[in-house]
């Protein structure tokens, strides 16, 4: 009978070991590896939700990605406020409209009107006669000394200005004096003009130290 009681006590002393270890072994998986109590529960299909901290960046990014297109709405909408401002500034600015409305600038006169104009100036000019007397002189012996196939046809000085009319044999000798013309012999202030339909040299002086009238365009 002993014998029997000490073979009924061993699996109970088995039983109570392997429960030991279990227990054991469950404290050192708990201390390990936690349970993450924020893991979603098996839904009722048997899916399994995804964690929420797996979840928690994409929906910061769709947040983020939200907040700067409407960044660059704002950004976009200013600047297009600014270009519409400074656009009415401009348009609003007496200077520009001034400018806009300015009438263009005269064309400068050719040469024909040039020597109308001196001509009409050397008319209404009165003989300065000691003046006139020696510039005239002075300027028939240049134009001696300097012409080769030329002829004058006549030559008068007023007040402060002089006015010769010539003809050329050839269109290089005529050139020929009009090269001359400023030389140091005769460094007056001066204008020449051809006639285009008979070859006719006009040519204006004024006074020495002077300037020839200044002309208002049309």
């Amino acid at each position: 009978m002993p014998t029997d009681d000490r073979k009924s006590v061993k699996p109970k002393r088995i039983a109570v070991v392997v429960l030991s270890v279990g227990a054991l072994l469950g404290v050192i998986v708990a201390a390990r590896w936690p349970i993450d109590r924020s893991r979603g529960a098996s839904n009722a299909r048997g899916g399994e939700k995804l964690p929420a901290r797996l979840e928690e960046p994409d929906t910061k990014n769709a947040v983020l990605a939200s907040q700067l297109a409407l960044l660059e709405a704002q950004v976009a909408g200013l600047q297009a406020q600014a270009r519409e401002r400074a656009l009415q500034a401009r348009l609003a600015d007496p200077a520009d409209v001034g400018a806009k409305e300015a009438p263009p600038e005269p064309a400068p006169l050719d040469g024909a009107a040039v020597r109308f104009e001196y001509d009409q100036e050397f008319e209404r000019q009165i003989s300065d006669g000691s003046w006139a007397t020696t510039e005239s002189r002075a300027l028939r012996a240049f134009i001696d000394e300097n012409t080769k196939g030329g002829t004058v046809e006549s030559l008068e000085c007023r007040s402060s200005m002089c006015r010769v009319r010539m003809s050329f044999e050839k269109p290089s000798d005529r050139r020929a004096f009009m090269a001359s013309v400023g030389s140091p012999r005769f460094e007056n202030a001066s204008f020449m003009s051809t006639d285009e339909a008979t070859g006719k040299l006009t040519l204006f002086t004024a006074r020495h130290g002077e300037n020839l009238p200044e002309l208002a365009s049309n």
